[in-house]
């Protein structure tokens, strides 16, 4: 299967990449002698993004977790970064040299350091908690004929513990609809 976001054309180098979901694999045709080949990329490839600049095409392999770097020039995989979750989206800022991964099932945005030599990479992650700034009521109390029927009198983390603050486990700071937050990690992998 190939989507919109997994077809990536270089006008460098006049290749286009077309990434195949099903095989893994992400197919190179060269425009200018009208070959094809086969690279061999991780488990359920479903986004790629190029930089002209270093000549680098990133794919995110959403069901293995992970982003293959490919040369550009060789058409062969120079690293594999073990990401998130189901990395979803890329994209490339060439200026910075820094590549931006979407993560399906976590509140993430990798940052991969382009400028990271092959078999060390530099994984940022950031973490969004209450963004909308949305209180989590617990459920509503009451009987049918009492004065608050219908009312969420609790927050979502005492009501799930007795009134305990913070119950059930929770850390009070996002389950009693505490602020908004952004928490980051920095991960050196080598």
């Amino acid at each position: 299967m190939i989507t919109g976001f997994a077809v990536a054309i270089n006008p460098v180098t006049h290749k286009a990449y077309a990434v195949n979901e099903d095989a893994g694999m992400v197919s190179v045709t060269d425009e200018r002698t009208g070959s094809t080949r086969v690279v061999k990329v991780g488990s359920g490839p479903i986004a790629i993004a190029i930089n002209r600049v270093t000549n680098r095409i990133y794919v995110a392999n959403t069901d293995s977790g992970s982003i293959t770097v490919l040369d550009g020039e060789l058409d062969k995989v120079v690293a594999t970064i073990k990401g998130e979750d189901h990395p979803y989206v890329l994209a490339v800022n060439e200026a910075t040299n820094k590549v931006y991964v979407t993560n399906t099932y976590s509140n993430a945005v990798t940052v991969i350091d382009g400028a990271i030599k092959e078999g060390v990479s530099l994984l940022l992650r950031a973490e969004f908690f209450n963004v909308f700034n949305h209180p989590n009521f617990g459920p509503p109390s009451g009987g049918v004929g009492a004065g608050g029927f219908g009312l969420s009198t609790q927050m979502l983390g005492a009501s799930l513990n007795n009134a305990n603050v913070g119950g059930g486990g929770f850390s009070p700071l996002y389950q009693i609809g505490g602020p908004r937050s952004l928490q980051f990690a920095l991960k050196l992998m080598f």
